[in-house]
């Protein structure tokens, strides 16, 4: 697998035990995918989901948009 990238150990907010290195998209050669610094993260994910999840429920009481 590719080099170690920084933040690889954080855990996913909302699921409490995947990390955040295991939603990484990365490249043919096993590289973490970055776009301008940014890590580029697996939208079809479980953990990616879950924090997704997390997060717009976290928004939805009491604010009409």
């Amino acid at each position: 697998m590719g080099a170690r990238h920084p933040g690889v150990e954080f855990l996913m907010t909302g699921s409490g035990v995947i990390t955040g290195s295991s939603a990484y998209l990365r490249t043919p050669n096993g590289d973490v995918q970055t776009l301008d610094n940014g890590i580029a993260l697996d939208p079809t994910h479980p953990g990616f989901k879950q924090m997704a999840a997390y997060y717009l429920t976290f928004q939805e009481p009491g604010f009409d948009f």
